[in-house]
């Protein structure tokens, strides 16, 4: 099947970013689609603005999207709130081709931040320092991306030459700390999901799922809560944990009921996320979890339907794990 992902943006150098996104974020589901992602339609946010210019636009990417198509329309936030901002016109944006999945994303402050949220991704890209690490805090709420990013280059930068292939290598799993990114990857998804039907998990899958289960973090004491970003940002860079095993549990967990809102079901099977949970399901299987979070419940039904095959799911899930094309290893595409 092959489909086309039309797209707007408000940009001169997402005219050619935002179709390599789309490609990266699609290939997460599956490398398998066939998608077609024409250069963006430009256009100013004065234009987008104006009465009937966000109309204009979407009616102009679903005739490239053609029928069995999706359509895009990303802009920056600048100093409004996404969460307040974006529904109105994601409302008026899908009135336009009911017919079609039309999704609209405001990228809070500006699409450069979302690569700062996944700076470590982008050592040595494009004349980065090699010690490049995302700043302290939001990165997606700092001003000044663009100039960020310049200080710290070996030449200005400049979006149509920059912002292309800052894509191909920013990691998405990283990105998705920023609650914009985050929004636009599931927003992608759900669009392709609408158009295509994704598989069921399969057996040694719905075996991690269970395994995990079996520690629950509601358990933890107050004031015990863990943060798993800074151990998956290192798995990603390097493919180690540099964790205990209590906070290898504690990352399976929270991977398992969503790292980034949506659960590990729910997440496409070819991402960074899938690939997390895969090796520490084979780290941990044969564990227990932390005795203090002992799900009893979720133990017996591991004990009952999966330990007694747990072998045979774990020689899969390797082939699986070794034979799967990751889209994002965590230094880019």
């Amino acid at each position: 099947m092959v489909f086309t992902f039309a797209s707007v943006v408000e940009g001169h150098g997402e005219v050619k970013a935002v179709p390599i996104l789309l490609q990266r974020i699609i290939r997460s589901l599956d490398p398998q689609l066939v998608v077609v992602t024409p250069p963006s339609l430009r256009c100013s946010r004065g234009s987008l603005l104006k009465k009937g210019g966000l109309e204009q636009q979407v009616e102009a990417a679903a005739r490239l999207a053609r029928p069995g198509g999706a359509v895009l329309v990303l802009a920056d936030s600048d100093d409004d709130c996404p969460r307040d901002k974006a529904p109105p016109w994601a409302q008026r944006a899908r009135k336009v081709r009911p017919d079609l999945p039309v999704r609209f994303v405001l990228a809070e402050r500006e699409y450069e931040a979302w690569f700062l949220e996944a700076a470590p991704s982008l050592r040595g890209v494009e004349g980065l320092p090699d010690n490049l690490a995302r700043p302290e805090g939001p990165a997606d709420r700092i001003r000044g991306a663009k100039e960020w990013l310049g200080d710290r280059m070996s030449a200005s930068y400049r979006e149509p030459l920059h912002q292309p292939p800052l894509t191909r290598r920013f990691s998405l799993t990283l990105a998705r700390r920023a609650g914009s990114f985050n929004k636009c990857y599931r927003d992608v998804v759900s669009a392709v999901r609408e158009i295509v039907l994704e598989q069921p998990l399969d057996d040694q899958d719905l075996c991690a799922v269970a395994c995990a289960a079996r520690c629950d973090l509601s358990r933890l004491p107050s004031g015990g809560e863990f943060d798993p970003w800074a151990g998956l940002e290192r798995f990603l860079l390097t493919g180690t944990w540099e964790l205990s095993p209590d906070q290898q549990w504690f990352t399976f967990t929270r991977l398992r009921e969503g790292i980034a809102r949506w659960s590990i079901e729910e997440e496409p099977r070819h991402n960074g996320l899938w690939r997390a949970f895969r090796s520490l399901f084979l780290e941990l299987c044969g564990t227990q979890p932390p005795a203090r979070c002992l799900a009893r419940d979720q133990e017996a039904v591991w004990i009952r339907d999966y330990q007694p095959h747990r072998d045979e799911y774990l020689e899969l899930m390797r082939e699986i794990d070794s034979e799967t094309q990751y889209e994002d290893s965590g230094r880019g595409g």
